[in-house]
């Protein structure tokens, strides 16, 4: 198979199309999300919380004072928000608003308590009161003070307020200035232009995204004449073969001691590993943009995305994947065939536009057995100071582990389900990538080799199979 020359003008267009793409689905996931908003408005318009209860001892309850800024610089003629306190109590109550330099002349001696808090036990938390001393107040909380906006009532007291700048604070006492306040309170909000605004950022994020399509694809087509040069994986042409191929072989008789000491020794690859396997995630995002936008895959984020597996199938290949060989495994993305563990992907030409939707949950059962695998056998007694759990995976490297420390010799049997394992956790890997729309077998293929391909070996040598 051949493919076109990487071009980075090419893969600036998709990276920058794919951003575009994600800030177009936040943009669109917020307009949605006011829209959706606007369903539990009550009857005025407001935004409501939950009615939370607050209680007090003392002649009063209010707020910290409060700051309102940065009203000047909104650009509409209306206020920029509506607040509405409304309280309900079996008694009388009284609910003001004050400039806070004015309600703390009248506070500093009347007994009282402030919200330091946020919130009381429900939809906000715990809230946090401290007791101001003093005593009665000299009148009834109406005639207290000039309240900016102010109610009197039992059931559904409200207040109405346009905020203007300044330091407020916010007070309920009893209508008849005695020591016991007990109300049921919620707060409400009106923001005007939230349905103008949601539209808004529907058709913004709609064109942003038509723009991140056109960028995709731009940077997805091949381009006509363009130079070709050979890949590095061909497809194997033949009825029942795989487009995932993960080979190992043991080329050598493993030390008995060196697998102790693996772990050790690769710690470089595991710290370029983890970097690698951010960008094969990063890329991944990307490649599902394009394939949803035009139903390919980048080649060059394939071959990325192709090197990464194959370096990670090496450091498991020579360290506690496979115990396959002592050969330190190369820094490096590329092929190498002569490395005992190798991994081949076929490139698709075309994937499906829709299966980039639903993969990981077509994908759910293999993970749920990869899972299982992993970790699934429970080692010690019940109590959890004692517990260990270990997989089928854990279970056959420790099997391994110990032949090869005894005996000196690779468990040829462990060896085989080992990488047979490991062969389906690549498989499934690289459909969730959405490198491969075939969905991967339930089946175990132990052994080294891919039986498909050794199918073919023995079909080739066999001479009366293919014409002279």
């Amino acid at each position: 198979m051949a493919s076109t020359r990487s071009n980075p003008a090419r893969i600036a267009a998709i990276v920058l199309g794919a951003i575009l793409a994600l800030m177009a689905l936040g943009i669109v996931a917020s307009g949605a999300a006011l829209l959706v908003g606007q369903s539990v408005y009550d009857e005025d318009g407001f935004i409501t919380s939950p009615s939370e209860r607050v209680e007090t001892d003392t002649y009063a309850i209010a707020t910290q004072p409060f700051n309102v800024e940065g009203l000047d610089e909104w650009p509409f003629d209306d206020p920029a928000i509506r607040l509405r306190l409304t309280l309900d109590s079996d008694e009388d109550v009284f609910v003001g608003v004050a400039r806070a330099e004015e309600a703390a002349a009248v506070l500093e001696g009347i007994e009282h308590e402030v919200v330091t808090g946020e919130g009381r036990t429900g939809a906000f938390g715990d809230i946090e009161t401290d007791v101001r001393p003093g005593g009665a107040p000299p009148t009834i909380p109406a005639d207290l003070l000039d309240w900016e906006v102010s109610a009197t009532g039992r059931d559904d007291v409200a207040v109405t307020w346009e905020p203007t700048e300044g330091d407020w604070v916010v007070l309920a006492m009893a209508a008849d200035g005695s020591n016991t306040v007990d109300v049921r309170g919620r707060i409400g909000a009106e923001v005007p232009y939230l349905d103008e605004l949601a539209w808004s950022l529907l058709i913004g994020g709609a064109i942003l995204g038509l723009i991140a399509a056109v960028l995709i694809a731009i940077g997805a087509r091949h381009p006509r004449g363009a130079l070709t040069v050979p890949t590095e994986t061909e497809p194997v042409d033949h009825p029942g073969a795989l487009p995932v191929r993960v080979r190992a072989r043991v080329d050598v008789t493993p030390s008995r001691w060196l697998w102790l000491f693996k772990w050790l020794l690769l710690i470089p690859h595991y710290i370029a590993i983890v970097f690698l396997s951010a960008a094969f995630v990063i890329v991944t995002i990307i490649a599902w943009f394009a394939i949803v936008f035009t139903g390919r895959y980048p080649r060059s984020l394939f071959d990325f995305n192709l090197g990464v597996l194959r370096w990670n199938w090496r450091i498991n290949g020579y360290g506690y994947g496979a115990f396959a060989t002592d050969r330190y495994p190369p820094f490096s993305r590329d092929a190498h065939p002569d490395y005992p563990a190798t991994l081949d992907i076929d490139y698709p030409e075309h994937l499906s536009r829709g299966l980039p939707f639903v993969k990981w949950l077509l994908a759910m059962p293999h993970l749920l057995l990869i899972g299982a695998a992993a970790g699934g056998v429970v080692v010690g007694t019940a109590t959890p100071e004692t517990t260990t759990e270990i997989g089928v995976i854990g279970l056959v490297i420790v099997f391994i582990g110990a032949g090869l420390l005894f005996t000196g010799r690779l468990p040829t049997g462990l060896f085989d389900l080992l990488v047979g394992i490991q062969r389906w956790i690549y498989r499934t890997v690289a459909y969730v990538a959405l490198m491969t729309d075939e969905y991967p077998p339930f089946r175990l293929d132990q052994g080294g080799d891919e039986p498909a391909s050794a199918q073919v070996r023995d079909i080739r040598s066999d001479s009366t199979s293919f014409p002279p």
